[in-house]
């Protein structure tokens, strides 16, 4: 048992991950980070249209836009801060974009 536990221990722990880094930034948060930046641009620009046009549709998929860039961001920070509430959050985040988006698409105008 002694002799297992000292082959286990002495075994090379660096196993690749498949995680690629840019500026000690992994890749999958630095395109989070984009991806955030992209979608408060569509945020912005759609919220702009429902300013104008007041149709709940543009309203619920500009909500969408901001939901998913919150998502964004929260990605990247995640290489910053470990907490343990951002991944769960991820998921509640992208299943309320996916909602807005729903009710979005399929909202009548009254």
């Amino acid at each position: 048992l002694v002799s297992l536990t000292s082959l286990v221990l002495s075994q090379d722990n660096s196993i690749d991950t498949g995680d690629y880094l840019i500026r000690n930034i992994e890749l999958e948060k630095l395109l989070g980070l984009i991806n955030g930046g992209v979608a408060l641009i569509l945020f912005a620009i759609i919220f702009l249209a429902y300013k104008r046009d007041r149709r709940k549709r543009l309203l619920y998929v500009a909500l969408a836009f901001l939901v998913f860039s919150i998502k964004g961001f929260l990605l990247a920070a995640q290489n910053i801060v470990d907490i343990d509430w951002i991944d769960p959050s991820l998921v509640i985040f992208e299943s309320l974009a996916l909602l807005l988006f729903f009710f979005g698409v399929l909202k009548k105008e009254w």
